[in-house]
C-alpha cells in the first residue's frame, strides 16, 4: 500500500477507544448502580442507605437483613495481584497477565485470540513477500544483462573526443567488474556537466556490486532509467519495476501485521494493569443499626451497611 503511516494511524483508532473504555470503567460501573439504587426506591437515597440497598436481599425482611462485616482494615479481596507482573506478563505473552489476575478471563483470550491472527497475517504477508521478490530477482536476472550495460557505456565513451581520453583512459567498463562499472558511469556524469548533449540520460548513480547488496542491485536496474540500456526489452525494464512494487507491497503489509502485534502487546499490558489495579481495589465494609419509626408506630432498628470503595 502506499500509506502505510494512515494504515496505522487507522487501526490505532479501535485501539484507543478500547484503553480510554478500559480506563474509565470502573467509574461508569459506580454510577450505574446508584442510578440503579435510585430507581429502585423512587425516592433520593444517602450514600448508606444506597449502600444498603446494594446489599440488600429481598426475600428477607427490611429489618432482620443479615450483614457480614468486613474488618475495616481490610484492603481489598484475597489475593493480591501484583500490577507490575500482570502488565509484564501481558507485555510477554497478550492475555496472559488477565489470566494471571484471573477476574476477567474472557478479555485475556481476546488479546490471545488477535495476537495469533496477527502472527499468522504477518507470517502470510512475509512468504507472500519473499516469493513475490525471488519472483522479481528471476526475472531481472533472465532479462537484464551488465555485460549490454557495459557495452552501451563503452560506446558512448570511446570517440576520439579529447576530453574522453583525457577522463576515460583505454581500459574500458568489465562487466565482470563493478569498479570498472562505476568509473564509466563517474566518467559520463562528469562529461555530462561539459557536453549536455550527450545521449541518454544522466549517470548520476553508480551500480551496486551484486554480492555485496543484491536486493539494492536489483532495486537499482528496475528504477533508475540510467539502467534501461542493459535491458533486453523496455517492456521487460516496466515490467520489472513493477515486480518491484508488488514485492514491496506485500512487504509494507507484512510490517502493518508486526505494528499490530508490538500494539497489541503493549495494549494487553496496559488492561492486566488495570485489570490487577481493579483487583487490589480498597474495599471497607462497616455496619449500624439505624432507629426508625414505622407507619404503625412502632420502632425498629434497620442494619445498614457502610460501603468505602476507593479507586
Amino acid at each position: 500500500m502506499k500509506f502505510p503511516l494512515l494504515r496505522r494511524a487507522t487501526a490505532l483508532i479501535p485501539c484507543v477507544l478500547l484503553a480510554s473504555y478500559l480506563v474509565q470503567s470502573l467509574t461508569a460501573e459506580a454510577q450505574f448502580l446508584g442510578h440503579r439504587v435510585q430507581r429502585e426506591s423512587h425516592q433520593p437515597l444517602s450514600a448508606l442507605i444506597a449502600s444498603y440497598a446494594l446489599t440488600n436481599i429481598p426475600t428477607v425482611p427490611r429489618d432482620t437483613v443479615p450483614i457480614s462485616f468486613a474488618s475495616e482494615n481490610s484492603t481489598g479481596p484475597a489475593g493480591h495481584k501484583s500490577i507490575v507482573l500482570a502488565a509484564a506478563l501481558s507485555a510477554v505473552l497478550p492475555g496472559l497477565g488477565e489470566y494471571y489476575v484471573g477476574d476477567n478471563i474472557v478479555r485475556g483470550m481476546i488479546f490471545t485470540g488477535v495476537e495469533a491472527g496477527l502472527w499468522v497475517g504477518m507470517i502470510h504477508w512475509q512468504q507472500e513477500y519473499n516469493t513475490a521478490q525471488n519472483s522479481f530477482y528471476s526475472f531481472s536476472g533472465t532479462h537484464f544483462s551488465k555485460g549490454r550495460y557495459t557495452q552501451h557505456l563503452d560506446s558512448i565513451l570511446l570517440s576520439d573526443t579529447q576530453w574522453v581520453r583525457q577522463l576515460y583512459p583505454a581500459n574500458h567498463a568489465d562487466s565482470n567488474n563493478i569498479p570498472s562499472i562505476n568509473r564509466a558511469e563517474a566518467t559520463l556524469d562528469s562529461l555530462k556537466q561539459i557536453f549536455p548533449y550527450l545521449p541518454d540520460t544522466d549517470y548520476t548513480h553508480r551500480l551496486i556490486d551484486p554480492n555485496i547488496d543484491n536486493q539494492q542491485y536489483n532495486e537499482m536496474i528496475s528504477k533508475y532509467w540510467q539502467y534501461i540500456s542493459g535491458w533486453d526489452q523496455v517492456a521487460n525494464w516496466h515490467t520489472a519495476a513493477f515486480m518491484r512494487a508488488d514485492a514491496q507491497h506485500q512487504a509494507d503489509i507484512a510490517n502493518d501485521f508486526l505494528f499490530g502485534i508490538i500494539l497489541n502487546h503493549a495494549l494487553s499490558a496496559l488492561d492486566a494493569a488495570f485489570l490487577a489495579r481493579d483487583h487490589n481495589s480498597a474495599i471497607r465494609l462497616h455496619g449500624d443499626l439505624i432507629r426508625s419509626t414505622l407507619p404503625d408506630g412502632s420502632v425498629a432498628f434497620i442494619p445498614t451497611a457502610y460501603i468505602e470503595y476507593h479507586f
